[in-house]
């Protein structure tokens, strides 16, 4: 489909554009917002097709979004060293240089940016009526309460007279940053505020990973509300001074926007169910400290329910709930609602009523932008300063706020406040924001894309950026989140139960209202709040050490062990983080237990070979004394897989399963079910029979063998044939539960069933026989077993067969299948006829230790019979086995063992 030609754009305040339909429409390139209201954010595509937002290059070839070099060569925005050796960045007078060629651009406003695909984006950005300005860093230190006494002080007449021309009376900086006094603990309360002054926690912050860029006492707050059509014009005599490095409008700070109206309610809360629906925090919470007791959060937003049920207990034993700022609950229209479910996903108390939070156990303190005496709520910066003060490394501090639908971060000085927490060990949980933005085209004042990992202009914070998806899997990105590479992980954006807004339940007021509709980044946050929560305090309890800002972003962020998100809505937004894989996989701080699938196996997923030949499933025609002594630890047996023997019918039969632990802490009341089924080189569900389940059996961490039976397997449910059988044991522990035997027809699923063969080292196979009986030279061996497809149901599938031969000189095996199998091994010629039977055929082997017959058609449903045949003497580590393999892979195999040679028999003397 062709587009529609058009003139080339036009210079000046007004330009037009055409869309394929010929509809042209206005496009505002000055003030964000004119008198009818366009926006400049709006033009997706300008007359000859292409979008402004998406970068063309100018007349000399360059990109105006990608930081062209300047005439001397160097990029403004990568920081490049003058003449005399400095960079721009630490040198005041080649910052000054730096920032006179870029004046232009700071003085008109926001640059176009490119839109998301939601609706959000066409609103033009609201400000504040506050514009932040920065001053150069020799007049960051000078300790005044307002920017026009330092002005009158330093001698900075430009300063003072735009202050005064403008009749700017208020001007305080927005992050105190003189010593204030320590504040003595008052008796209910659990911590001593300390207020450390700016300056010392910068610092602090200097000798870490992300250093202070530039101070926080550098920035000040002038309040121009009271001439809002003047603003562009103060921005713009500001940015001229020369004590100024940098003058700005601020956003006006919201709420992440949710969509309300969508431990009575803990069964609906499905964020904290297992993987891949939840993050399991369920399971978490037997942990030790799993609660999150031993780790403190500051909320920092607007406004609460201070006395709502499910929190007032907690909020009540505290002196001071709010560490900065004021509640908004009340205060004109605005309700406490966002507040109060953003605390209910993470510290709702476990009461009985209503619901419970991810970590209810934990520490909490709420912090606030909204200054009531101003009337404003953009004290974001000022806000993360006082919580870091309160806060001790490791804990957490949550920011549901966003600005201009965008992370909050975008806000130069709200960036360093969370750059200096995050420095100083804070882990900062930020909303993503609720523009359906591509983050990594957004580009600053100056032009930098300081939100894209890939740009050269990024700028690290060290927060984590949460995205939101939908609660259903596959988990798609929800539409109103933003998304790009500078967002870590997502949680559940819709239908979110929690405290507050009372469309799921009104209650007799606010403190018993309870919604099944938070959504957003609003709610997707608090979930990952409340997982930094767990993970902290649990490791805290183990190590009696805490991890840190950046090493507790990489385990929420790690596609190792997280959910990944839908495919069906473009976007990154990462993973939602999954608890129980995280302590397990990563950190290995809870129990795991196992059973070897061979006798090198440790317990760790990484081998595909031999799967089927566990040392750890024991079968004995009579009940063993003392088992522990004969099978465990000590015995000298930890390393047999030639253990147990033959099954013989009529009598009844004992089974033991050996367990080892892995992980961290001492595992009680583990047990073990165990199921035999007929040899099979592939043995799916369907044909299991249950043998029976252990009594509870401690087992240490150490990797130290425990022994868990006897299972009574009764004469009337023991097969009716003699011979060597096949046994699956599947392990089960609260802390390590036993995974879900995969289902068999009609609802199989071969995926599943591989994936509950190999990756899960709690469920054991052991398809061995152990040959007692030895064939002599002359005679043979008969081993039978089936051949076998997939159940009915599924599909005809096509397998490789090896053939494994582990023999003396000498020997001879021989394979007895089928016809109709028969046709397809002696396609490749390799196979001499030893006998031919009425239904089967006999296949001699070459006598290779590995024999791959390839490309075998097994029908669903199809079981064959088959046998080997062995001739020749064997003894002790002799054997033979036939693997069944898929694309590759083991699926399953039988193994005979031969431990022991047959006495001759002494004839008598005549």
């Amino acid at each position: 489909m062709g587009r529609c030609k058009t003139s080339r754009r036009r210079k000046g305040k007004w330009q037009r554009r055409k869309r394929c339909v010929c509809e042209t429409t206005r496009v505002y390139l000055g003030d964000p917002e004119d008198e009818e209201g366009f926006s400049e954010l709006e033009d997706p595509e300008d007359e000859e097709g292409f979008s402004e937002l998406e970068d063309p290059e100018d007349e000399e070839g360059f990109s105006e979004l990608e930081d062209p070099e300047d005439e001397e060569g160097f990029s403004e925005l990568e920081d490049p060293e003058d003449e005399e050796g400095f960079s721009v960045l630490e040198d005041p007078i080649a910052r000054r240089r730096a920032r006179r060629r870029r004046r232009a651009a700071l003085c008109g406003g926001s640059p176009p940016q490119r839109p998301g695909n939601t609706a959000p984006v066409c609103a033009p950005e609201q400000y504040s009526g506050d514009i932040i300005v920065r001053l150069e860093p020799e007049y960051a230190l000078e300790d005044f309460a307002d920017l026009a006494e330092l002005a009158e002080e330093e001698d900075l007449p430009g300063l003072t007279a735009v202050l005064s021309e403008y009749e700017i009376e208020s001007s305080p900086r927005v992050v105190p940053h003189s010593h204030q006094p320590e504040t003595a603990a008052t008796p209910n309360q659990d911590y001593v505020i300390r207020q450390r002054s700016v300056l010392e926690m910068e610092a602090e912050a200097e000798n870490t990973d992300l250093p202070p860029l530039r101070h926080l006492a550098a920035y000040w707050r002038v309040d121009v509300r009271h001439q809002p059509d003047k603003a562009k014009e103060i921005l713009e005599r500001l940015n001229a001074l020369y004590e100024v490095d940098l003058a700005y409008r601020e956003l006006v700070a919201t709420d992440p926007n949710v969509s309300p109206g969508d431990d009575f309610y803990s069964a609906c809360q499905g964020y904290l169910d297992p993987a891949p629906v939840g993050i399991d925090a369920r399971w978490a919470w037997n942990l030790p400290s799993g609660n999150g007791g031993d780790v403190s959060l500051v909320d920092l937003e607007q406004g609460w329910f201070m006395q709502h049920q499910d929190m007032s207990a907690a909020m009540s034993a505290m002196a001071k709930p709010i560490i900065h700022g004021d509640n908004r609950d009340k205060e004109g229209t605005y309700k406490g609602n966002h507040g109060t479910a953003v605390l209910g996903e993470i510290v709702a108390g476990d009461n009985a009523v209503g619901v419970v939070g991810i970590a209810p156990g934990a520490g909490f303190h709420m912090a606030s932008h909204f200054d009531k005496a101003s009337g404003t709520n953009g004290h974001v910066a000022a806000a993360i300063v006082a919580a870091t003060q309160v806060l001790q490394p490791g804990d957490v501090l949550l920011l549901e706020v966003q600005k201009g639908f965008k992370p909050v971060e975008v806000d130069h000085v709200d960036f360093d406040a969370i750059r200096l927490a995050s420095a100083l060990g804070i882990v900062v949980v930020e909303a993503a924001g609720n523009g359906s933005r591509n983050l990594d085209a957004y580009q600053d004042e100056t032009g930098a894309r300081i939100l894209s990992r890939s740009s050269g202009g990024f700028r690290e914070s060290g927060a984590v950026m949460v995205g939101a998806a939908l609660s259903h899997l596959p988990h798609n990105r929800k539409a109103a989140s933003n998304y790009g590479s500078r967002i870590d992980c997502y949680a559940w954006g819709d239908s979110v139960v929690s405290c507050g807004y009372g469309d799921l339940h009104q209650g007799a007021g606010d403190h018993e209202t309870y919604t099944a509709s938070f959504s957003n980044t609003s709610a997707a946050s608090p979930i990952i709040a409340g997982a930094a929560l767990i993970l902290q305090s649990v490791y805290q309890k183990a190590t009696q050490s805490r991890l840190s800002s950046q090493q507790m972003r990489a385990l929420l962020s790690d596609p190792a062990t997280g959910t990944p998100q839908g495919s069906g809505v473009g976007g990154h937004i990462g993973v939602m983080p999954d608890l129980r894989a995280i302590f397990g996989k990563t950190l290995c701080l809870v129990p795991e237990l196992y059973a070897r699938d061979n006798l090198a196996d440790a317990g760790v997923l990484t081998a595909w070979e031999k799967t089927s030949a566990s040392p750890d499933i024991i079968v004995c025609p009579n009940a063993v004394r003392d088992p522990a002594r004969r099978f465990g630890a000590g015995s000298g047996t930890e390393n047999s897989d030639l253990l147990g023997q033959p099954i013989e019918p009529g009598r009844n039969h004992a089974v033991y399963v050996r367990m080892s632990n892995r992980g961290a802490g001492d595992v009680k009341q583990a047990t073990a079910t165990v199921f035999w089924a007929e040899p099979s080189t592939l043995i799916t569900p369907e044909r299991w029979n249950l043998i029976g389940t252990s009594d509870p059996v401690d087992v240490p961490q150490g990797d130290t063998l425990a022994v868990a039976g006897p299972i009574r397997w009764p004469s009337r449910l023991v097969p009716e044939k003699p011979g060597h059988y096949c046994f699956i044991a599947i392990l089960d522990h609260p802390m390590d539960e036993a995974p879900a035997i995969p289902p068999g027809p009609p609802y199989f699923d071969f995926a599943a069933f591989l994936a509950f063969a190999r990756d899960h080292n709690n469920v054991a196979w052991r398809n061995v026989g152990v040959i007692g009986e030895v064939p002599g030279p002359q005679e043979s061996e008969e081993l039978p077993f089936f051949i076998s497809g997939t159940p009915e149901g599924d599909r005809q599938r096509m397998f490789d067969l090896e053939i494994l031969q582990r023999l003396p000189a000498g020997a001879q095996v021989s394979l007895e299948v089928p016809y109709a199998l028969a046709g397809q091994i002696r396609a490749d010629r390799r196979f001499s006829v030893e006998k031919r039977l009425e239904r089967t055929i006999r296949l001699r082997l070459p006598p290779q230790p590995c024999l791959r017959l390839c490309r075998v058609k097994l029908g669903a449903g199809q079981r064959l019979l088959a046998k080997l045949h062995v001739r020749g003497a064997a003894g002790l580590g002799h054997g033979v086995a036939v693997r069944q393999l898929y694309r590759g892979r083991e699926v399953g195999r039988m193994t005979w063992e031969f431990h022991q040679r047959r006495r001759r028999r002494l004839l008598p003397k005549k």
